[in-house]
């Protein structure tokens, strides 16, 4: 299983692009400025987001659970999505953001309607899974960019 791919992504003013596997030391300015206009390929790590996602779901659903405050809970959520949408968004693009984003929160809603069915914490894992999955394949490879 692999946990990289290789994407094309351009950061202007990027300071270290050492990590980008260009070969040019941060420390000689010009040559860095010169070389981060340029697109380079680098990995991108995509596992996390699935996790992010997944993890994101039970801790949110951990926090409302133990401090009795749904809207402590809701505020988890929120913020976990913003993150998770922000690195697929700089991964992967627009549309497959939305659609995980979009996924998410149809299982956020199945997991209230599983949660009399078999319990709470269950649902919330069973969906917890299935979201990561679903944020994981959708990041599992990159949307073009276009190289001009």
């Amino acid at each position: 299983m692999r946990l990289f791919h290789e994407t094309t992504v351009s950061w202007p003013g990027c300071s270290c692009v050492e990590a980008a596997g260009l070969g040019v030391e941060a420390s000689d300015p010009t040559r860095a400025r010169r070389a981060v206009l340029v697109p380079v390929r680098v990995p991108v790590m995509r596992a996390p987001i699935g996790i992010l996602t997944g993890l994101t779901l039970v801790v949110g659903f951990a926090v409302a659970s133990l401090t009795g405050s749904r809207s402590l809970g809701g505020v988890v959520l929120v913020l976990g999505g913003a993150a998770c949408a922000w690195c697929m968004w700089r991964t992967t693009g627009a549309l497959r953001t939305v659609a995980a984003l979009g996924a998410v929160v149809a299982l956020f809603v199945v997991s209230h309607l599983l949660g009399h069915v078999i319990g709470a914490w269950p649902a919330v894992l069973l969906v917890a899974v299935v979201a990561g999955a679903i944020a994981y394949a959708l990041a599992s490879s990159p949307a073009p960019v276009p190289l001009d």
